[in-house]
């Protein structure tokens, strides 16, 4: 099993920031949420202020699986520019 997550405020919406973190932070992925850290995968994309979606102990435990996504994104770009040009 995996978890999931995204940033809570999205770009253009940065004024939103702290009514969103405070109503998303019953959300966070943290230890309480994945019942036994250790066993449970836990992947994610980095958003640009991981520490409030995903606690330091699921993102940099051993479990973690964080994904980059801007490099996965730059490998995918770069093949469509392989193939049309």
């Amino acid at each position: 099993m995996g978890v999931y997550t995204d940033s809570w405020t999205s770009m253009g919406f940065e004024a939103e920031g702290q009514v969103r973190n405070s109503v998303f932070q019953p959300y966070q992925v943290n230890p309480e949420l994945c019942l036994s850290p250790p066993r449970t995968p836990s992947s994610c994309t980095v958003s640009g202020a991981p520490r409030l979606e995903v606690t330091p102990e699921i993102l940099d435990g051993p479990q973690s699986v964080v994904l980059d996504q801007s490099e996965n994104r730059m490998y995918v770009q770069k093949a469509i520019l392989h193939t049309f040009v």
